[in-house]
Order: C-alpha cells, then sequence, then structure tokens
C-alpha cells in the first residue's frame, strides 16, 4: 500500500482492478480446458459443479482440488479409453470434510522438517521475501542442511519448494509464495501456542545479525516480528527495541502511513512502561512524534495527552520540546481555538529568551510607531542588501521565526491589529540575525503594509 501511496504522489495514475472469482459456467470451462476437455464440457458439468460448491468459485482453489485429486487417484486417465474418469460420489465424500486448506497443510506436512521450517519461516515474513533474510534466519537457527556450502543447501531447498509449486522466484533476492492461501496454510504448522514466540524468535535473530542498512530496509518487517513476543525482561534489550519501534514509526509516518506509525509509536511507549528515567531521550521522540501521528489521524484525546506529558516535563530543554509545542499550535488552530495557538507560540517565544508580543489588542499609535522604527531600518538596505544578508543560524531565532509563521492566520483572524506588530518584529529579527526560510513571509506582508 504504501508503495502505491508513493506512486500517487508523484502523480502517476493507479488504476484498480477488481478481480471476483469464477462463476459456475467459468469454472466448469477451466475444468474442461485443464482436462483437455473443451469440445466436451458437458461431461465434466457435475465435476465441475461439486468443485464449484467447495472452491466458491476461487481460481486457486478449482486447480489445487484438482490437483489433490489427481494426487490421491481419485481423478485418473485411462489410456485405453484416452479418457479422464472419476468417482463423484468418492469424490463428494471427500470433499465435504476436506477444503483446499487443509489439503495444502497436508501436503506440506509430508515434506521433511527443514522445508516444512524454511516454510514457517517464509510465512511470517509474509507473501514475499527475501532471501538474504531467509538464508539469515535459517542459519541462525542451526539446521542441519548436510555437507557443503549453507547458502548453496539453503538454495536447493527452495527449489524443491519452488517444484513443489508452493514458492516461486520473484527476481534474483526473492522469494514469495504461490498463492495467499499457501501462506496461510504453510503458517497454520506452527502450533498455534507457539506462534508469537516463533515470530518474536525470527525478529530478534534479523534484529541482532542483519547489518545496520539490512535493518533499515526491512525495519517494518523486523520491528513487527519482534513486537510479537513477550515485551524483554533487560532493560537494555527493552530499549534497543523501543529505538527501532521509534524508527519503524517515523520511516512509517514519512510514507504517510500514519496509522501504522501510532502502533510503532505506541509499541515503543510500552516497551519503556510509559516513563521517561528509562530513556528520556527516546521517549521525548516517540511521544512528540506519536502526538503528530495521532493529529493527523483526528486522534486528539491521546494527543492532547501527550502533548501534556511533554511540555509538562521540567528536566527536558525548552528547544527539545519544539516539535509537540508546534503540535499544539497546529491542533489548536484546526479547533479554531486562535488564542490559545498564540498564546502557545508567545509563551515558547518567551522561555527561548525572544520577544514576544501580547496576545491584545495593539491602538494605531503603536502600531505607526513600530512601523516607523522598522522603516527607519529598511531606508538603510536595498534589495540587493537584504538578499546578501547571512543565513541565520542561530536555532533558537530560527524556531521564534517558524513560530511566527504558524500564528499569522490565527493572529490575522482573531487579533487583527496584532498583525502587523509581530510582521514588523520578523523583518527586525531578518535584519538584525540573518534570512531564514520564514524571512519570505515577513517581508512580503511589510511590502503589503507599506502599500
Amino acid at each position: 500500500m504504501m508503495q502505491i501511496r508513493e506512486a500517487t504522489n508523484l502523480g502517476l495514475e493507479i488504476t484498480n482492478i477488481k478481480v471476483t472469482n469464477l462463476d459456475n459456467s467459468a469454472v466448469k470451462s477451466l475444468v474442461a480446458e485443464v482436462l483437455n476437455m473443451e469440445d466436451h464440457e458437458d461431461k465434466v458439468e457435475s465435476l465441475a459443479n461439486i468443485i464449484f460448491k467447495k472452491t466458491d468459485g476461487t481460481a486457486f482453489y478449482v486447480l489445487a482440488f484438482l490437483r489433490s485429486l489427481y494426487d490421491e487417484e481419485l481423478l485418473q486417465y485411462n489410456v485405453g479409453l484416452m479418457a479422464w474418469k472419476w468417482d463423484e460420489t468418492i469424490i463428494t465424500q471427500k470433499l465435504v470434510t476436506q477444503n483446499v486448506a487443509s489439503i495444502m497443510l497436508n501436503k506440506m506436512k509430508v515434506l521433511n522438517d527443514k522445508l516444512q521450517t524454511i516454510l514457517k519461516i517464509t510465512s511470517v515474513l509474509g507473501s514475499s521475501s527475501n532471501t538474504s533474510l531467509l538464508e539469515v534466519i535459517v542459519k541462525n537457527l542451526d539446521l542441519n542442511f548436510g555437507e557443503g556450502d549453507a547458502s548453496s543447501n539453503i538454495f536447493h531447498a527452495m527449489d524443491e519448494l519452488v517444484n513443489e509449486r508452493l514458492l516461486e522466484r520473484d527476481g534474483d533476492n526473492k522469494i514469495r509464495f504461490v498463492h495467499d492461501q499457501i501462506q496461510l496454510s504453510a503458517f497454520q504448522l506452527i502450533p498455534e501456542e507457539e506462534r508469537n514466540s516463533f515470530k518474536g524468535q525470527i525478529g530478534n535473530i534479523l534484529m541482532s545479525n542483519l547489518e545496520p542498512d539490512a535493518l533499515k530496509d526491512a525495519i517494518f518487517e523486523v520491528v513487527s516480528l519482534c513486537n510479537c513476543a513477550s515485551l524483554p525482561k533487560s532493560q537494555e534489550d527493552r530499549k534497543k527495541l523501543a529505538k527501532l519501534n521509534l524508527q519503524a514509526g517515523l520511516k512509517a509516518s514519512a510514507n504517510g502511513a500514519y496509522s501504522l506509525s501510532v502502533v510503532y509509536f505506541e509499541q515503543g511507549r510500552k516497551l519503556l512502561d510509559n516513563a521517561w528515567d528509562i530513556d528520556s531521550d527516546i521517549m521525548l521522540q516517540l511521544c512528540s512524534n506519536e502526538a503528530n501521528a495521532r493529529f493527523v489521524i483526528g486522534d486528539n484525546g491521546i494527543m492532547d495527552e501527550l502533548i501534556n506529558q511533554v511540555l509538562g516535563r521540567k528536566d527536558i530543554d525548552i528547544q527539545d520540546k519544539a516539535n509537540t509545542y508546534e503540535a499544539k499550535i497546529i491542533s489548536s488552530i484546526v479547533k479554531y481555538d486562535y488564542n490559545m495557538a498564540i498564546n502557545t507560540a508567545m509563551h515558547l517565544r518567551k522561555e527561548l529568551g525572544l520577544y514576544a508580543p501580547s496576545n491584545r489588542p495593539y491602538s494605531k499609535l503603536v502600531v505607526a510607531k513600530e512601523l516607523l522604527k522598522t522603516s527607519r531600518i529598511m531606508k538603510r538596505y536595498t534589495a540587493e542588501d537584504i538578499a546578501a544578508l547571512p543565513r541565520l543560524s542561530d536555532e533558537r531565532i530560527i524556531l521564534g521565526q517558524r513560530l511566527y509563521d504558524l500564528i499569522y492566520t490565527a493572529i490575522f483572524l482573531c487579533q487583527p491589529s496584532m498583525y502587523p506588530i509581530v510582521i514588523l518584529s520578523s523583518v527586525q529579527t531578518t535584519i538584525k540575525y540573518g534570512v531564514s526560510g520564514s524571512s519570505i513571509v515577513g517581508l512580503a506582508s511589510y511590502g503589503v503594509l507599506l502599500w
């Protein structure tokens, strides 16, 4: 889904194709084609009806049923008559108690233990997985594949599963299940009570053995698997996994998957017991980024709780709280609470040691004095001089300027006489300390004031 979202963001046209199940007539045609009886479809009608009732027209199920009937010699080719033969009564009795999922599961259970283990691993990695990940996992599970190079033996084992039509290669470095129902059947090889611990074991192997770049690429798979297991007992392991959840959440947010990012951020907080004494830096990033994500998905209740939790911490530097302050300002504007947005921004500017005009009406005299003061400053500068000003490098002042950007609209709508005061303050700051991205709005708005 994220690849589709990224393509949409790039302006690419996405075509959605809805694929439905086959109807009874289509199933009959498919069965006739498989048995090379297209010219005698009426002869396979009764067999097709049985298959349709049990498969609901799913093409994969239809083919799987036919294969199982052939494997169990319930569907045979009579060489003497040069025709396919079957006993509908026996087939009907068999299918009453056995669906495709169980057929596939039984087929897997006759495979050797090593092949079953590969199927189990692949099933928890998703419908498609990187063969390099499989190699890392298999090698660390200490499976005995016999003599010779381990990678080569694993490759040959995968080839066996490809020949069994359970897996198929997707390019040089990927393997995938032929059908999602095969993946489901492979997952059922794992006893239900062991599934979460097995996922956690696989996740921990990947977390401990992948190179940083490979771990970054597979962050969603690794973290999701690790999160399935019970919480780590050691504090260091909890911190490590909490940090990975933070990275996964940030990547999900960057891809626009905010609902998914919330899951990772929340799990990260859970790993730290929602406490700040284990690792306050990670906890700060988890809370502030989760607050932003919850704002996007409209979960204002928990967002407000997280914002208040961060802003209430006295042991966190004011600049480290900036993202959380910004989230509060933006959410206040969305709620039409313009006064709260203005007051929050001015409070933060004051905490940063910057000029913070009061949220109140200003007389024309006060505005005129401030405008005259700014005009006198600007007379000493040409357009070329302003363009040649150094870039603003003080992070504290950059943040203060950005706060103005966030509340220009709120001030214009709620406290219009304050608007020129803020604009002139921004211009004076640019001239004194240098230009930043926020200087554009300030200088442009100053031109409007003069006009």
